[in-house]
């Protein structure tokens, strides 16, 4: 099999498994110009794209196709490559287009070599801005195995994932700094928010339950047992939903809104709880401040769901 991109072809081998091309598309509500400099200018592409953390062009002479040096690091350790600008056009239509290709030389990189393209195109409203590319891996084998289970499948996050905060800086004026911090604090949130809920649905009311039996029963409900499972099984759900499905608000609002319910109750019901060591108020509180972290930063945090991750139509990858 043989993947093309301007020139730059791909072999793979004919007894090994093709893996799929990246493909990520975004439309971004700005004209072409402000998006092909926030992405060719290597000072500002390596701030909002997640998968480097430098980008210089190397010197070259008249004529000479323009060669770069990429690099990311991670833990202390630098994997870096290089890539060369094989082609770009200007479209009467106003549409613009780079092709690249890239290589790298060390020993941790797994893309050994690799080619691809980006495209802006004018819509109604801004600028279609997507990208494919494909690459082949090193390690043999194993490599293809790695290459499947993580490494592909976390290049093509990271890509959908640089391109919505590249649409906030763009769109919202919030730069990549700070859009990375957003997404660590409603990540955070989310995750602390999962773990909480899970917790209190297993363990309070599924597993350990005369506490809890014993707080329904003073409420008057007609079977405590029943509702201690059913009230943990729902728990259990929302933390679930809070782990599982990152794009939904309305957990965070149900969160917030729960928290004074549940505290009060208890609170009616026997105030003593209040008394002991990790007792509802401080959870409630911790429950309640992080719900209100996740609700108000879910409409800026970047997001890969926002972009298309295949295209409408086969897309000719031949400039």
């Amino acid at each position: 099999m043989v993947w093309q991109s301007g020139g730059c072809r791909l072999r793979a081998r004919d007894n090994a498994v093709v893996a799929k091309p990246i493909y990520v598309e975004i439309t971004i509500g700005k004209p072409v110009d402000e998006i092909w400099e926030q992405s060719q200018n290597p000072q500002l592409h390596e701030r909002w794209d997640l998968r480097f953390s430098d980008i210089d062009y190397l010197p070259r002479e008249d004529g000479e196709p323009q060669r770069f040096r990429y690099a990311s690091r991670l833990g202390g350790v630098t994997v870096d490559g290089t890539g060369e600008s094989v082609g770009e056009r200007r479209r009467s239509d106003g549409s613009s287009s780079s092709v690249l290709k890239f290589w790298s030389d060390h020993p941790l990189a797994i893309i050994k070599e690799g080619a691809g393209f980006w495209r802006y195109e004018p819509v109604s409203g801004g600028t279609r801005f997507y990208t494919k590319y494909d690459y082949e891996v090193r390690w043999g084998w194993l490599g293809r195995m790695a290459d499947s289970a993580f490494f592909r499948p976390w290049i093509g996050w990271a890509t959908a994932w640089s391109f919505d905060r590249l649409r906030l800086w763009l769109e919202k004026g919030q730069d990549p700094e700070s859009s990375f911090i957003t997404w660590v604090s409603y990540m955070s949130a989310r995750f602390g928010l999962g773990m909480l809920w899970l917790y209190q649905g297993i363990v309070p009311k599924l597993l350990v339950r005369d506490g809890e039996i014993a707080l329904a029963s003073a409420t008057g409900v007609g079977s405590p047992e029943l509702a201690v499972t059913v009230a943990g099984l729902a728990e259990v759900g929302l933390g679930l939903v809070f782990l599982l499905v990152p794009r939904w608000r309305w957990p965070f609002l149900l969160t917030v809104l729960l928290m004074p319910v549940l505290g009060l109750l208890v609170a009616l019901v026997d105030p003593l709880y209040f008394g002991e060591p990790f007792n509802p108020f401080g959870v409630n509180v911790l429950a309640l401040a992080l719900g209100l972290v996740g609700y108000f930063t879910w409409a800026i945090v970047p997001r890969a769901s926002r972009c298309l991750r295949s295209p409408g139509k086969e897309e000719d990858v031949d400039l």
